[in-house]
Formats: C-alpha cells, sequence, structure tokens
C-alpha cells in the first residue's frame, strides 16, 4: 500500500525576488491597521497589501480544488533546496522547513491564550475546544498516535524569510501544528482537522505573513470548501483550526481506498505566495462490508491491526474465557493471535476474521461437535481457540492446531460478547488481521487503550404490530454510562409507509411499536465520546394482527345468528321496510396502522358487494326488495391475509306481502319447555297475523297467536303483535308479546313453512331481552339459529300452515 508522505513538502508557486537594500527586522506592532482586504484572482498586488496591512485577506476560492487529482504541491522543496538554488539576482524569498514539536512553546489550553480569546477559524466554524489543543486519545507526548480509525501527529513549521543571495534569515513566523483525521464507522466518511497555535513571530514575518489552509482528499471523494479563500495574519499567540468533512461514497461491495492532506498557503507581503502540503500517513479504507451493518459504510485505517484486549482480574466479566485463550495461544503451535510469541526467526501470526456463516458452523463443529461436559467445572460450555470466526479455527487449519475448553458457559458468553463488540468497535470485516491479548488487572481506560463500551442488545423476540414490545438492553463502560440510541432496518421487504418508533431512543430499556408487520434488524449503539460508536442487534419478527369489527355483543344476543362476536349497525333484530334502503355500519379496529382493508358483504338475499374500506369503516346501503330474515355478513381482510367475520340479524317486512294462517299441533320434544324439562306432548298453535289494507307496519292490525302444551300448564296467548314476515318462498315469521299461564312479561316468535308444512315456537321472558336469546320458557328448536332461513322448523303432526301471498 502507499502511504502518503506526513513530512511538509513545500512548492513555490510564485515567488517574488526584490531588489531591496537590507532592512533591519521591524518591531512587532500591536495590531494591524487595515481590517479585511479583497484581492481577485492572480498575483495579488503586494504594495497595495502593504499600504493597508489587512488582518485578513480574501480571494476568489480555487476552481481547481475540487477536481484535482493530486496536493496543490507540484515540484517537492524545502527551504535546503530553494537556498541551494543559486539566486539570479538579490531579493528576499519565503519558504518552509520542519522543525521537532517543542510543547514548552505552547500553552497548556487554547482557553487560556493570552493575545486571543477564542479560536479563529481557517475553514470552518468556531472550534470550542476542549482536552487541550487536540482530542484526549491523541498522545501529547507522542509525535504521532495511530488508531484503527484515528491518527494524530504534531509538528513544527517554520515559515522563514531569506535574504538572497547571501541566505540571512530576515524574520521568522513559528506555527506548533496538529493536524488528526476521525474516521466513522458507521459511514463512509471523516473528519479532517489541523490545529496551529502562533508561538512566535520575528522580524520581516511579524505583520507580514498570512496563512489559509484547505483539506484535500482527491478525486472520488467528497469534502466541505468555503465559498471563498480567506488569509488569517499570522500574530503572536493566535490559536488556529480548520476542519473538514469528507466522504467516500461506493456501492454496497465497493471498496475505497484514499489519503487526505491539507494545503498550507503562506502569502507574505514581501515574497508572495508559498504553498506547501502536509498529509495523514495511512490510507484509509471504506466500505460497506460489516455483516454486522450491511446497510450501512464505514472506513478504517486497515494498515493498523487492532488488539482485542481480555482481563483475568477476579472481577472480569470472562475470567475464565481470557484465562482459556492465554492458554490457547502458548499450547498451540503457531501461537495465533499473540504478538509476543512465535518461533525463533519467524513473524508473530495475526488472527484474520471469517464471516461465512457455514464455514463458521464447520470450525465450530471440528471443535466442539464431540464435546462432552465436565461435571467438574459449573454450567461447563465448549470453548474453542482460534476463535471459529477466524480462517484459523479448526476446520480451517485442523484440530490439531486449535484448542478446546472447559469454560463456564455465562464466562464464556461474556466473552464473545466482546469479541463481537470489538468486530464492530474496529469494523473488523472479513480477512482482516487482528491480536488478542490478556492482562491480570481490569480493563481501564487510558492512553491509547480506552475500550469502547460493551453493549448488547438483546435476545431476538416476536412481537405484534401496534403493540409495544418491550426492549431491554444493557450498554456499559469503565468511565461510566456511554449515550446509546436505539435504531432499526427492514430485515426484507416491507409495505411502504411502515414505520416503527421507540418510546425513549435513548435509553437502554424502551419501548418498540411498529405500525406494519415485518422483520426488523434492531440495533442499539452506544457511544463514550472517545471511541467509534459500538453496536449489537437483535432481531424483531413484527406479526400481522387481523382487524376487529365493532365492539362486543350483550350476553342476550341470539348465538346462531351473530356468531361473530360484535356489533353492527343496523342492530340484531331491527325492522325494515322492503324497498327502503338499510344503512350498514360496521366500524373496526387495526392496530396495524400501515395496514389497507377489503370489506366484503354477504346480504342474505343472493348479493354481495366488495369494496375497500375507507376510514376505518365497512359502512355501506342496501334495498332489500322482499321480506326475510336476513343475516347480514360483514368480512374485513387486510392486505396481509387476515380478516374477521362478523354477522347481524335484521327483520325485513312488507305490509303488502301477504298473510299467514295456521291450525295444528306438533310433538313437543323434552327439553322444550324449560320449566318442565321432561314434559312432552302435543304443542296446539294456531296464529293468522295479517297487515290490514292501508297499513305501513311494521305492526300487523289484525290476528293474533296462541299456543298450548298438553299435560304441560303451559298456555300462551298473544297481546300484541310488533311485525309480521312472509317472503316469497311460503314462508312466515311473526314477534310479539303474549302471557304465559296467564302472566304477563314474555316475547314469542312463531315461525311457519309450507309445503312442507312446519312450525316453530320461541318464548322467553322479556326481562331478558327485547329478543330471544339463551334465556328462554319454551324453544321446540333450541339448537337451531333465529333466522328463517336456518330455522330448523319441525314437521306438523297434524293441520296445516297456509302463507297467503
Amino acid at each position: 500500500m502507499i502511504r502518503s508522505l506526513r513530512h511538509p513538502v513545500v512548492v513555490l508557486a510564485t515567488v517574488v525576488l526584490m531588489a531591496v537594500t537590507p532592512t533591519p527586522a521591524r518591531a512587532a506592532e500591536p495590531s494591524p491597521s487595515g481590517g479585511q482586504a479583497t484581492i481577485t484572482a492572480g498575483t495579488p498586488d503586494l504594495d497595495a497589501l502593504r499600504e493597508q496591512q489587512p488582518s485578513e485577506i480574501v480571494a476568489p476560492a480555487d476552481p481547481a480544488a475540487a477536481t484535482r487529482d493530486k496536493p496543490a504541491a507540484q515540484s517537492p522543496a524545502d527551504c535546503a533546496d530553494v537556498l541551494a538554488t543559486p539566486a539570479e539576482e538579490p531579493g528576499v524569498v519565503g519558504c518552509i522547513r520542519r522543525a521537532p514539536a517543542d510543547p514548552s512553546l505552547v500553552p497548556p489550553n487554547p482557553s487560556t491564550a493570552g493575545t486571543t480569546a477564542g479560536v479563529t477559524s481557517l475553514a470552518a466554524s468556531d472550534w470550542n475546544v476542549e482536552n487541550g489543543p487536540v482530542p484526549r486519545w491523541c498522545q501529547l507526548d507522542q509525535l504521532a498516535t495511530y488508531q484503527r480509525m484515528r491518527e494524530c501527529h504534531a509538528d513544527t513549521f517554520l515559515f522563514t524569510v531569506y535574504k538572497r543571495p547571501e541566505n540571512i534569515p530576515l524574520g521568522e513566523a513559528w506555527l506548533s501544528y496538529w493536524e488528526w483525521e476521525e474516521l466513522s464507522n458507521k459511514r463512509r466518511t471523516w473528519t479532517h482537522t489541523i490545529q496551529m497555535y502562533v508561538s512566535r513571530v520575528t522580524g520581516l514575518a511579524v505583520l507580514s505573513t498570512y496563512l489559509n489552509a484547505q483539506g484535500w482528499c482527491g478525486l472520488n471523494c467528497d469534502v466541505s470548501t468555503p465559498a471563498e479563500t480567506r488569509y488569517i495574519l499570522l500574530t503572536e499567540g493566535k490559536w488556529l483550526r480548520g476542519s473538514w468533512d469528507m466522504g467516500r461514497p461506493g456501492g454496497a461491495d465497493e471498496r475505497k481506498y484514499g489519503s487526505a492532506d491539507t494545503d498550507l498557503t503562506f502569502l507574505h507581503l514581501e515574497t508572495g505566495i508559498t504553498r506547501a502540503w502536509t498529509a495523514i500517513e495511512f490510507e484509509n479504507r471504506c466500505d460497506s462490508e460489516l455483516p454486522e451493518t450491511p446497510l450501512e459504510g464505514g472506513c478504517v485505517y486497515d494498515d493498523i491491526q487492532p488488539e482485542l484486549v481480555l482481563s483475568k482480574n477476579a472481577n472480569s466479566d470472562h475470567r475464565l474465557h481470557a484465562e482459556f485463550v492465554e492458554q490457547a495461544q502458548h499450547t498451540t503451535p503457531d501461537h495465533y493471535g499473540a504478538r509476543h510469541l512465535s518461533q525463533p526467526g519467524e513473524d508473530p501470526k495475526p488472527l484474520q476474521r471469517l464471516t461465512d456463516k457455514d464455514r463458521k458452523a464447520k470450525n465450530y463443529q471440528a471443535s466442539c461437535g464431540d464435546f462432552r461436559k465436565d461435571p467438574a467445572v459449573p454450567n461447563d460450555s465448549c470453548d474453542e481457540y482460534p476463535y471459529q470466526s477466524t480462517y484459523q479455527g479448526s476446520a480451517e487449519i485442523g484440530r490439531a492446531n486449535t484448542a478446546v475448553g472447559h469454560v463456564p458457559l455465562e464466562h464464556n458468553t461474556a466473552g464473545g460478547r466482546r469479541l463481537q463488540s470489538f468486530y464492530v468497535a474496529n469494523r473488523v470485516i472479513d480477512g482482516d488481521e487482528f491480536w488478542v491479548s490478556t492482562t491480570d488487572g481490569p480493563i481501564e481506560d487510558g492512553p491509547g487503550r480506552d475500550m469502547p463500551p460493551e453493549v448488547w442488545a438483546g435476545d431476538d423476540l416476536v412481537g405484534f404490530e401496534g403493540a409495544d414490545v418491550q426492549l431491554n438492553g444493557s450498554a456499559e463502560d469503565a468511565q461510566g454510562p456511554p449515550d446509546v440510541h436505539w435504531s432499526y432496518t427492514p430485515r426484507g421487504p416491507v409495505d411502504p409507509g411502515t414505520v416503527c418508533t421507540f418510546s425513549d431512543p435513548d435509553g437502554t430499556s424502551t419501548t418498540f411499536v411498529c405500525n406494519d408487520d415485518g422483520s426488523f434488524t434492531v440495533t442499539l449503539t452506544a457511544d463514550d465520546g472517545v471511541n467509534m460508536p459500538v453496536s449489537d442487534e437483535l432481531v424483531a419478527e413484527i406479526r400481522n394482527v387481523g382487524p376487529r369489527i365493532g365492539r362486543q355483543l350483550p350476553d342476550f344476543a341470539p348465538s346462531a345468528a351473530d356468531e361473530g362476536g360484535s356489533l353492527l349497525r343496523p342492530e340484531p333484530w331491527s325492522t325494515h321496510r322492503a324497498g327502503e334502503p338499510v344503512q350498514l355500519t360496521a366500524p373496526y379496529d387495526d392496530p396495524g396502522g400501515n395496514d389497507t382493508q377489503t370489506c366484503v358483504v354477504v346480504w342474505d338475499d343472493g348479493s354481495e358487494d366488495r369494496y375497500p374500506a375507507r376510514e376505518d369503516n365497512c359502512d355501506r346501503p342496501h334495498t332489500y326488495q322482499h321480506a326475510g330474515m336476513d343475516t347480514i355478513a360483514v368480512t374485513i381482510t387486510d392486505d396481509d391475509g387476515d380478516s374477521e367475520l362478523s354477522h347481524t340479524m335484521i327483520v325485513v317486512y312488507d305490509p303488502e306481502g301477504g298473510f299467514a294462517t295456521t291450525g295444528a299441533w306438533l310433538d313437543s320434544p323434552a327439553g322444550a319447555l324449560t320449566s318442565a324439562p321432561t314434559a312432552a306432548g302435543r304443542l296446539h298453535v294456531t296464529l293468522n297475523p295479517m297487515y290490514k289494507p292501508g297499513e305501513s307496519g311494521p305492526v300487523p292490525g289484525g290476528g293474533k297467536v296462541s299456543a298450548s302444551l298438553d299435560g304441560a300448564g303451559f298456555s300462551l296467548d298473544s297481546t300484541a303483535l310488533e311485525w309480521l314476515v312472509v317472503t316469497p318462498d311460503s314462508k312466515v315469521a311473526v314477534k310479539g308479546t303474549a302471557t304465559v299461564g296467564g302472566e304477563a312479561g314474555y316475547g314469542f316468535v312463531a315461525y311457519g313453512y309450507d309445503d312442507p308444512d312446519k312450525l316453530r315456537l320461541v318464548v322467553w321472558p322479556l326481562s331478558a331481552g327485547d329478543h330471544p336469546g339463551t334465556q328462554t320458557r319454551y324453544d321446540n328448536r333450541a339448537s337451531a339459529g333465529y333466522d328463517l332461513d336456518v330455522a330448523d322448523l319441525q314437521p306438523l303432526g297434524a293441520g296445516s300452515v297456509q302463507v297467503h301471498e
């Protein structure tokens, strides 16, 4: 892999040599006098700028900055090279050289800088400085720090003005310089930052030296660029900072490599423009191959091999796993994963992650397929090293080159969680190399050792759309509770509009609810503010819930006519005249707020309607042309195929539909008379209900109904008729109130069929409701429904039912 030079490279894009008489170094002035100056493209007018002495110079942005494919410096040079080149005539020249970083030149914190409060921005918004001039993970006592997703280094740059050809220094500006980069583990982006402190300005550099900085990352890379170029005057005690968001977009299966640098452009009012650049040491890799987050990308320095640290401390939840790993590293032939163990003359051998599920399963089977638990080990489980999730597993390199141990399940599981968190935190993809080490102490944060949090989302779960699912995750970090956040992604196709929400997305315990069914990956991410965020996932299978119609029926509802258990409108047993519209009202509830529903209504007169539900109901008008007792069946089905069926029975009468006369008897079965269950005998029935001419119903104005049961003391005499139904197929039903044995307070429905002649009589106390239900006094067909078409009438012993249409 090609690495970019970290050391400064200088090019004199424009060097103005002026024939001047040497002058003594100018004393520092308290402040510039000219405010802001604006220059146009091309060579700046140095005479005008010297006269104004501005505190800031603004120039147009470089249009080629976004499209160039290499750093701004084209011909590497530094002060040594510039001064070694013979001068064609006397003059002055500016160049840059590098010196060792000198912490004594820098105040302990930018917020305490004496001459300039706060921070001056180079190309981004002002920075609120914390933890010194660099992030705390960047070790200030070292010139460079390299981590899996971070890199930083410190330098001192000197911009020096020389008199030529004598090469006498006339002035210098000292810059203490830090540069760092933080890659994202969740996106194909990173942040590139520089921080500078102007520690000294002398001689001809005073009130004459300006600086602009711009981050750059090459072609096929996005970087934030300003709309203009700003040159900041370098004065002692000033802090400068630039920060740029960069990214390397790509497809889900595309890796991209690249690096970033910072272009430094010095503008001196005597020598003109001098350009330099400084780069991050390692190339970064951006990919979308981490199996735990397949829908997201991320970036790492894959030259940096991360290290998994396991603790043998007495308080470690994975202590026995750590002890097993340490022993396995010493006893296996190749000592995989151990930096400190190798054969003489051989380099240590790292582990390499394996993500193929089938090959991992074969590794585990090769190690643990014949494992037998040891009764002496509490809650014994099979532990293996190298791990099954590596190319050094048993099936890959042979069982003889690996180790198997007896480790209590809780320690084994905790070690597995730590390994999984390590993979995610360090973006270890298939084939990436890593190391494993153990420590006797607790795993504590420190310079370069601040471990990411350990996070657990919970076990996979099953829930239902529209219902809260409880999530109880956990996130632990040595420095205190990390920030956490829940998120989700569908694992496969879901219906458009499917949305899930968390009651507390920033707490470890929360509820999760979805407005539609589907399979979802639910992710708990923990961020300690130092390391890259760490995540764990569970699979939530959210199942469909079918729609529910209306509300529950009262206890007295007839079971045969309203088996659906819901109340529709019109109400059961309500009366409606033939030829007039009947309004169906069928409200429903579906907890799947994103579901769509289809209504199917069977009207029981030979017709059926099918239509989309609207506004949570299946409302529909319908006109019956003939009299009858009609059971309306409403089925509502959601887009996932779940449905509910509900019924309501109505009475349709027709005052012009005819009348009936009956004089007959039938053999009443035992059990028909509930007050005397063993009573049986002849039931004599007479009836002659009719609508008189001009009546509009539903109450018929003529006729009566009477009945008596031989030997049982049961007799019925109607006191009022409520409705009469005479159907085109010679069926009749009449409902009213009556006395039983001379006692008022009873209701009845009498049914009759003409040819073959049949009868049924149902009597119930009105205290139980205005239509028959579960409490009856008499019913010779107690198991049948109440709809005239399904009432299961009993054949007569003698007599007849005459229907007159």
